[in-house]
């Protein structure tokens, strides 16, 4: 005779709790799974052939967030392998998050491949002028948009907060945006920083070498090409000149837009 209390646990709960360890280990064993069942597709299918590498880490990705989303964060007061326990708002979560796991991993990982490219690109520069650097602005303006498109993220994300039991994911969700944030923002200047550094190297040389020149032609009564005043305005000037193409009016901008965006967000 079967037992009538077994009978009523949904399927899906009674294969859940039939697999040993915690939630936590059960749940990196799921993601595991799906590794394999990948893995042994992708072998079976083409061996990868056909693929990017682009496509390959955006599937790792969704394979790794797909247990999270669907599961833990969707369901409150009730079990979330119990498909039949769930409301309307907790299924459509469960369908909808999976959606935004993946649309949110091929943003981050567009902002990552193009940043990387944009800065590959700025490091075949053959020449720079360290006096005008406004040519790269662009760059900084790519990087302050990255920025800015994931704090916004970061802050709708941040309305989760609103609801109980959301802590530990909105903290650690704002940790992983802030990381992107930043590499966001510096990736795309990291090729011409380099660029910037080894001019401002060059020059700082010439600057020194300049000096030792006027320094000996003044101990000796000679004229001088410069005079050390000008050239130690001038190394001064270099010095000034910021390896990160950053100018006060570019940030003081996206202050303003990271401001207005944020109050959009607290309007009633």
């Amino acid at each position: 005779m079967s037992n009538p209390q077994h009978s009523v646990i949904p399927r899906t709960l009674r294969i859940f709790n039939a697999l040993p360890g915690s939630a936590v280990a059960k749940g990196l064993g799921i993601a595991m799974l799906l590794l394999l069942l990948f893995f042994g597709g992708r072998i079976a299918t083409d061996g990868g052939v056909d693929s990017t590498a682009g496509d390959l880490r955006l599937a790792l990705i969704h394979i790794l967030l797909i247990y999270a989303y669907a599961t833990e964060i969707t369901t409150v007061d009730s079990d979330p392998w119990a498909w039949a326990e769930t409301q309307y708002d907790s299924r459509w979560m469960r369908i909808i998050g999976p959606l935004f796991a993946m649309w949110t991993s091929c943003f981050l990982y567009v902002m990552i491949a193009e940043s990387a490219r944009f800065s590959k690109l700025s490091e075949s520069i053959e020449s720079l002028d360290l006096l005008d650097l406004r040519p790269y602005e662009p760059l900084t303006r790519l990087g302050l948009t990255n920025a800015l498109l994931v704090v916004g993220m970061a802050s709708v994300l941040s309305l989760f907060l609103m609801e109980p039991g959301f802590g530990f994911f909105i903290a650690s969700m704002l940790l992983m945006f802030t990381i992107y944030a930043w590499v966001g923002l510096m990736l795309p200047l990291r090729g011409i920083r380099k660029k910037i550094s080894r001019a401002k190297e060059v020059e700082l040389d010439w600057c020194r070498q300049a000096l030792q020149v006027a320094r000996t032609q003044l101990k000796s009564g000679g004229d001088s090409q410069y005079s050390m005043v000008e050239i130690t305005a001038y190394k001064r000037q270099i010095d000034g000149i910021r390896n990160w193409p950053f100018d006060n009016p570019t940030l003081i901008r996206f202050y303003e837009l990271r401001t207005a965006a944020a109050k959009t967000l607290l309007l009633p």
